[in-house]
């Protein structure tokens, strides 16, 4: 994956997770490193991606460090959501993003996965689950 597919795939997996948070509304406020946390990402990444989103109008800054989504980002992905097989301006194609053994892949890259697994894929590391404690032998798989 090159750098720009890396960070088309942040994008994708931040604003998918802020709007997933703020179960699709525009008016929750979100400390903005607590997204990229939740992959994972040095804060430093956060930064970056927050900014381009807040610069291309997806979110907004309320405060110094807390982020909501914009109603033009709700309407961006929910297009992305609705439309799976078409990348959009800003994003992949959303149906490339899959969490399978708690690794978040996209297009064949693993792009984020919990601090339990290791990258034997090859694939590009853009974050981790924070959240998931699953295992595939706490889930009887061998």
């Amino acid at each position: 994956m090159n750098s720009i597919e890396l960070k088309r795939s942040q994008r994708l997996l931040y604003l998918r997770r802020l709007y997933e948070k703020a179960e699709g509304r525009t008016q929750p406020y979100f400390l903005f490193t607590d997204i990229g946390r939740e992959y994972g990402w040095d804060d430093s990444v956060s930064d970056d991606v927050s900014e381009y989103l807040s610069n291309e109008g997806l979110i907004e800054f309320n405060s110094t460090s807390t982020i909501s989504l914009t109603h033009w980002g709700l309407k961006v992905m929910e297009e992305a959501l609705a439309n799976p097989g078409t990348p959009t301006r800003y994003f992949p194609r959303a149906n490339i993003v899959a969490f399978i053994n708690n690794n978040y892949v996209v297009n064949g890259d693993i792009v984020g996965r919990d601090q339990t697994t290791t990258n034997t894929a090859g694939g590009d590391i853009v974050g981790r689950d924070q959240s998931s404690s699953d295992t595939a032998a706490d889930k009887g798989h061998s």
